[in-house]
């Protein structure tokens, strides 16, 4: 059926468009094929616990069809057997399309629906110290926190994370600059960190 009431310029335009539409599409979704699994720091990560103390952390992020979970795992020791707690971010994510600011980059939102934080020590002071003092924490039981941490570092933004994907061609993925502010706006650069996928 001929559609006379549109001009045949604005069809054209209409129609380069969904092409245009189609092909971000795709590409999304090729992205999401692509980082479905699961990723690991190389390593572990050498940080300041309360009180002056060294603990190493393990990073893994975990991407299906839909969601995005990012797991921290911190140790007392670098052979990494003695855990002293898991913490889980998951919820949603959306790639929007190619980052016009970074090669090879896409533009993802993910957004925070759970907050899970499972201790393996009865160290009390360490919770408290955490600001999770409040929280009816359990040994070896994955408890909710979204409503009872006070204060950083496991205290999740409830706002939509602008932020960046990049795999490269060796394989690294990389989100963008964690130290922008990502509720506000999007990284304009990689972060330095990065994710290797885990051996299956």
């Amino acid at each position: 059926m001929q559609m006379s009431f549109i001009p045949k310029r604005e069809l054209s335009i209409v129609a380069a468009a969904a092409i245009c539409l189609g092909a971000i599409t795709a590409r999304a979704e090729d992205l999401a094929t692509r980082i479905a699994g699961t990723w690991v720091g190389p390593g572990l990560d050498r940080v300041s616990a309360p009180g002056g103390a060294q603990a190493y952390m393990r990073r893994t992020v975990i991407f299906t069809a839909t969601e995005e979970t990012l797991r921290l795992e911190a140790f007392a020791d670098e052979a990494a057997t003695v855990r002293l707690f898991v913490y889980e971010s998951t919820g949603p994510y959306r790639v929007l399309g190619p980052s016009s600011a970074v090669a090879g980059a896409y533009e993802v939102n993910l957004r925070n629906d759970r907050s899970l934080f499972t201790i393996h020590v009865p160290e009390a002071g360490l919770w408290r110290a955490l600001n999770l003092g409040a929280c009816p924490l359990e040994l070896g039981k994955a408890v909710e926190i979204a409503g009872c941490v006070a204060g950083p570092p496991f205290n999740a933004s409830a706002c939509t994370d602008l932020d960046l994907i990049h795999v490269d061609a060796a394989g690294a993925l990389r989100f963008g600059d964690q130290s922008v502010d990502r509720c506000v706006t999007r990284p304009t650069t990689l972060d330095r960190a990065h994710y290797v996928r885990a051996a299956r």
